[in-house]
């Protein structure tokens, strides 16, 4: 294909927040420019008000949605403003975002009918597990869900974004998908960035080199769906045996939740909930445990980041990102979902024993955001 004709890829996020899915985008279209693709990226206003967005490549064109654009007229808007003379590629980046680029692509061909168009979508976490976990007293709920992800649906779509094999088989079982349209992807997590953030100056008083006492640390919103009770519950277990501290990194509901059971459990001067970071990796560089407590997750981004810094990780083995990450438990500890004296043995066991540095770092490489930005370049016929 000529460099003239040469696909353009499109990463749709109309409500850009803070999360790891935005911060993934982000370093998904800095690798694909890298590799010398032409991105674009459009994103509206969400709670992250731009989150990340300045690390953007200055190759990658961004194109910002209006604010005052409501939702009807959102696809029309959208198929005007992309170029119509070279094979698209369009990408949402979440799960609710997908009808709205079918009725861009039904927009575009209304204007361009013989322009070649190709949908993507984005799977981050196992839809099966999480009807099941979700809504399992909803039949009808469940059965909205259901008829939105089929295979009806997907119909639109020329492939599927699987972040790990058993997102993969999960999203198959589901929808009764074709299994050739949904591809297995790495995240793009570590770059240079990361690293860079790393190694800023922590202000935090616990993690100075001096203090002493080893800090674990959990990062992620705060919902029922991280389980950051049960890990309150096993750090506690693990106070009747050792000096430890806690940071829990992240916002959400259950908040005041799990201050007052920090408090209930006589363990709120050694446990800190400093919100959200900006920049947690230069204080997870410096913690001595990073866990994850899920109830489920696709490719959990932290546990991905903190192997790459070197950092000691304990995850649950829920379904079903990090048991893959952690190479069936080769690099860290896996223990059973809810299972508080499991945790709290595994955690005692990576703070005494903890595993060598490098090999951690070296389970980490597959999600380098140029390698792993070629995985997404060939699922989409890119390479």
């Amino acid at each position: 294909m000529s460099a003239e004709m040469s696909p353009l890829i499109l990463l749709f996020n109309p409500n850009h927040d803070d999360g790891g899915v935005e911060r993934i985008l982000v370093n998904l279209a800095n690798g694909l420019v890298a590799l010398g693709h032409d991105v674009w990226m459009m994103t509206g206003q969400g709670r992250g008000k731009g989150a990340y967005l300045d690390q953007l490549a200055q190759p990658v064109h961004h194109v910002g949605i209006p604010a005052s654009l409501v939702e009807m007229q959102l696809a029309q808007w959208v198929s005007e403003q992309i170029p119509h003379d070279r094979p698209l590629r369009l990408m949402a980046a979440k799960d609710s975002d997908e009808p709205v680029l079918v009725d861009i692509k039904r927009c575009f061909l209304a204007l361009y009918p013989e322009a070649p168009v190709s949908l993507y979508a984005m799977l981050g976490t196992p839809l099966l597990v999480r009807e099941q976990q979700e809504y399992p007293l909803s039949w009808r709920w469940r059965a909205l869900v259901r008829r939105y992800a089929s295979a009806s649906h997907y119909a639109h779509f020329a492939g599927i974004m699987a972040i790990c094999e058993g997102v993969r088989d999960d999203f198959i079982r589901f929808s009764g998908m074709d299994a050739s349209k949904v591809h297995l992807v790495h995240n793009p997590v570590i770059d240079d960035a990361l690293r860079l953030e790393a190694r800023q100056p922590v202000q935090h008083p616990w993690l100075h080199p001096d203090a002493g006492i080893p800090v674990i640390m959990a990062i992620g919103r705060m919902s029922k769906v991280k389980d950051f009770s049960s890990l309150l519950a096993a750090f506690a277990r693990l106070r009747t045996l050792r000096q430890a501290r806690l940071v829990l990194v992240g916002d959400g509901r259950q908040k005041k939740r799990l201050a007052y059971q920090a408090q209930k459990l006589g363990v709120s001067d050694d446990v800190d909930m400093p919100g959200f970071m900006p920049n947690p990796y230069a204080s997870l560089s410096k913690a001595q445990l990073l866990v994850v407590s899920s109830r489920r997750e696709g490719g959990p981004n932290v546990l991905i980041e903190a192997m790459a810094l070197g950092v000691p990780v304990v995850s649950t083995d829920c379904p079903y990102g990090p048991r893959e990450i952690l190479d069936q438990g080769r690099l860290g500890a896996l223990v059973p979902v809810g299972h508080v004296r499991a945790l709290a043995d595994a955690m005692m066991q990576a703070l005494d024993s903890p595993p060598d540095s490098s090999m951690l770092k070296q389970g980490a490489l597959p999600y380098e955001r140029d390698t792993a930005a070629r995985t997404w370049a060939k699922a989409m016929d890119l390479a």
